[in-house]
């Protein structure tokens, strides 16, 4: 009978978790889709649908981990390719992480 209550307590433990966890990935998603609007969707288009001047890869072709990988250079202040000035700078792993969640979660 002792048992029970551990359990309940233990139960009640991971859904907050579980709640703490889903408002943490809805924030980096909301996060995600701003940055996306301010800087992506012009070149890539609404859903992620666009070769961005018609020579990238489709967001909707790639996964987070392609995204994040793409992004990383231009963090570190790499050389870019063509993406302008605006778009590629001043990105933290976390909006990267961001910008890659929400790209890969959208609907096409």
């Amino acid at each position: 009978m002792y048992c029970l209550p551990l359990v309940k307590s233990g139960s009640l433990v991971l859904v907050l978790l579980a709640s703490f966890v889903t408002g943490a990935q809805s924030g980096a998603l909301d996060q995600g889709a701003q940055l996306y609007a301010d800087r992506c969707a012009n070149c890539h288009g609404e859903r992620g649908e666009k070769k961005a001047l018609g020579r990238s890869r489709k967001l909707t072709d790639m996964t987070a981990a392609q995204i994040e990988e793409t992004l990383q250079p231009y963090q570190l202040g790499l050389p870019a390719k063509t993406m302008k000035e605006r778009m590629k700078s001043g990105l933290t792993g976390e909006q990267i992480e961001a910008l890659a969640a929400y790209a890969t979660q959208r609907e096409p």
